[in-house]
């Protein structure tokens, strides 16, 4: 029987929370998967037609093996097949760090990884209905591929030195063309998304847009155009080519704390919208509190109009991040405006099924949406051992129910008394977020001026309900510079801030 684990959404420190419309989240079902090993680690998933689940990751294999490791799982639970990768060049730590289906043939596309630069990458296409090798091809060492399926070729993105898109022949895996990328740098984790001839880059520093085979780019624009300080990034499009965009910032400068940021683009590369918040306080953002944010990915459901960001939250301890405040976390957005609907963490034990495992590392790795317009997420957690050489790994895949409740109306919490926050991000281009609270319902005032004195905009000028209330800036058509933004209220209140703009 379902159980019901979230009814009603909370609003978040940063996001603006939809008043009309929160949603419903209800589990269905929980897989165990794994390759048969204590401390096997599942690192993706994905589908077939049948709604059977490829798995990819690694099998602990003592004393010191780690063999890279992919397999199959069916609806019910059943192992259905599990190979793993030739270990003559893969000598330690070694895992598939990405699994495609193509459901012309029925095949998988794999690739390994592993933790040293002295051995080849190995990617294979095995055959989907019993696993067996159709071919494996050596590639460069130090490098990380990612991949995703176009007409006759397998797209391969190599993360490493010359960071190189190649056009992998689908019949035996020989290279039939390749172009360059530029990475504006590190490129960290790197998600590829295709429509059409049209394929998406996502990388830490930067996102693209390209044409298909040349590589010709038709716009590219650095992740810092909505997140001041992307560490990990990951996106997805939907049917339209607007592409959503969630990264875990290294902190906010002003509060001292790792954030969420999430942002939409049209498949022309306007942004369309822009979040901002915390992930471990969902109301509020209390003193002292040193939060750790990751991402893992994004995913949109078309037809209830929902973006889904997941990935996990780490609250500090004495000395460093605690991880026994280890939390699996997910955010639903409306996927038109931005709003956040519902945020979730799932502690340890309620994530595991298991009792206070104490130590646990909880993730939700990797989501998709069915068929069936249901959530599909792939989770992770570890229970402690005494030996820290040895931690028993628990991987699962739990689908849920999403449903939107729309005409309800949530209580934030009611404020005590006028507060103006500093704007975030701040140094800001061009967008930034101004925050405000009002105590009672009041005619209010918020202003942004020039370093003159000048009346630049008025963003508000009414009456304003009491509550938590936020606003976005969009300095496009000014010059870079200091700029003042100022709330009033009558003789009661007035507090000015200085943001900066910096193009």
């Amino acid at each position: 029987m379902a159980s019901i684990i979230v009814i009603i959404g909370m609003k978040v420190a940063f996001g603006q929370s939809s008043n009309n419309e929160t949603v419903t989240l209800s589990s269905l079902s929980r897989l165990e998967v794994g390759f048969g090993g204590i401390d096997d680690f599942v690192n993706g998933f994905c589908p077939d037609s049948a709604g059977d689940l490829f798995i990819n990751g690694n099998l602990f294999s003592p004393p010191s093996l780690d063999e890279a490791s992919a397999g199959k799982y069916s609806l019910s639970g059943e192992r259905l097949w599990q190979t793993n990768f030739d270990t003559t060049y893969l000598t330690s730590s070694s895992y598939v760090n990405q699994m495609v289906y193509n459901p012309a043939d029925n095949s998988v596309i794999a690739a390994s990884g592993t933790s040293f630069n002295t051995v080849p990458t190995l990617i294979a296409k095995l055959d989907g209905r019993d696993g067996h090798e159709i071919w494996q091809v050596q590639r460069e060492m130090n490098s990380y591929y990612v991949f995703q399926l176009w007409k006759d070729y397998i797209v391969a993105f190599r993360a490493g030195p010359n960071t190189t898109v190649f056009l992998l022949n689908d019949s035996d895996g020989s290279v039939a063309s390749s172009f360059l990328v530029d990475s504006y740098g590190t490129l960290g984790n790197v998600s590829l998304q295709m429509r059409g001839d049209s394929m998406w880059i996502f990388a830490n520093n930067f996102m693209a847009k390209v044409i298909l085979p040349s590589g010709q780019p038709l716009w590219k624009i650095p992740t810092t155009d909505f997140s001041t300080t992307p560490v990990s990034t990951f996106g997805t499009i939907d049917a339209e080519g607007n592409a959503y965009v969630c990264t875990s910032d290294f902190s906010d400068t002003v509060n001292d704390k790792a954030i969420f940021s999430a942002a939409k683009y049209s498949s022309v590369g306007e942004k369309m919208w822009v979040n901002h918040w915390y992930g471990w306080a969902d109301t509020s953002r209390a003193s002292g509190l040193d939060l750790n944010n990751w991402v893992e990915g994004v995913a949109v459901d078309e037809s209830s109009k929902i973006a889904v960001v997941f990935g996990g939250v780490q609250q500090a301890g004495t000395s460093g991040f605690d991880n026994n405040n280890q939390s699996a976390y997910l955010a639903f957005l409306n996927a038109s405006n931005g709003d956040t609907m519902l945020t979730n963490k799932w502690n340890d034990d309620k994530l595991a099924g298991l009792p206070d495992p104490g130590g646990e590392v909880t993730n939700w790795r990797s989501g998709f949406f069915n068929q069936q317009n249901q959530l599909v997420m792939l989770g992770y957690g570890g229970i402690g051992d005494p030996n820290p050489s040895h931690i028993p790994a628990d991987n699962f895949i739990s689908t849920f129910n999403v449903g939107i409740i729309t005409g309800v109306t949530k209580q934030p919490n009611q404020p005590t008394s006028f507060a103006l926050d500093q704007n975030y991000p701040n140094p800001f281009n061009p967008v930034t977020m101004i925050r405000y609270s009002i105590p009672a319902k009041s005619f209010v005032t918020l202003t942004v001026y020039n370093i003159l004195g000048q009346e630049v905009k008025t963003l508000v000028q009414g009456e304003m309900n009491s509550g938590v209330h936020e606003m976005n800036f969009d300095g496009s058509s000014l010059p870079s510079g200091i700029y003042f933004y100022r709330l009033s209220e009558g003789k009661n209140f007035a507090e000015t801030k200085k943001m900066v703009l910096l193009k």
